[in-house]
């Protein structure tokens, strides 16, 4: 598959992903130059030199997605640094209830769209915001299946979005908040809890 179409596609999922419009019109521009991305403005000028392997377009909020030689990054609009998010389906965690998350030193934490720390790094993994909660888990280990990974073991609880954890980390597996209702098990105990943990 050409480059291009491979590009349009990943744009696409993330935009789709995010609920970016990927049709909003920026003052900047993600263009190509021999093989290398940058950002032009509306006349074209180089804003930021094309140095990444990939770039998407900016969000509204400012900040953009790029490859560079280490992986996927955000950059401001001035090409400067910002945060490096957890890879999700070959690309930058998606914006789940206005939050992402990113890890440091093997430790799970959450940005907001303009790229701000919301929560610092402090789990062993966590899952997308569902309901005002997120899926967060202490102890365990990665497991694939085929191209999928996914988290084994440990003990798994629940934190709103300022980082308290709001349902104890006590159960050995979890769903995602639903119409604020989340199926959880103990042992071999499957039962439904409330956003209290009740």
């Amino acid at each position: 598959m050409p480059e291009y179409f491979v590009r349009l596609l990943v744009i696409l999922t993330l935009c789709a992903l995010t609920g970016t419009d990927c049709n909003k019109q920026t003052e900047l521009t993600p263009v190509e130059k021999n093989g290398k991305w940058g950002y032009t403005d509306q006349n074209g000028k180089w804003i930021i030199p094309p140095r990444y392997v990939l770039a998407l377009d900016f969000l509204p909020t400012g900040i953009a997605a790029v490859v560079d030689d280490s992986g996927w990054v955000y950059i401001d609009e001035k090409g400067e640094f910002i945060i490096r998010p957890f890879l999700f389906d070959n690309g930058p965690d998606y914006f789940s209830e206005g939050l992402a998350r990113f890890k440091v030193s093997n430790r799970f934490g959450f940005f907001d769209e303009y790229g701000k720390i919301v929560i610092q790094p402090q789990f062993d993994f966590a899952r997308p915001f569902s309901d005002g909660l997120a899926a967060v888990c202490e102890g365990g280990e990665n497991r694939r299946d085929g191209e999928y990974s996914y988290r084994h073991g440990g003990k798994w609880g629940f934190i709103d979005k300022s980082g308290k954890i709001v349902v104890p980390l006590q159960y050995d597996q979890v769903n995602d908040f639903r119409e604020g209702q989340a199926q959880v098990r103990s042992g071999e105990e499957w039962k439904t809890i409330n956003e209290k943990g009740e």
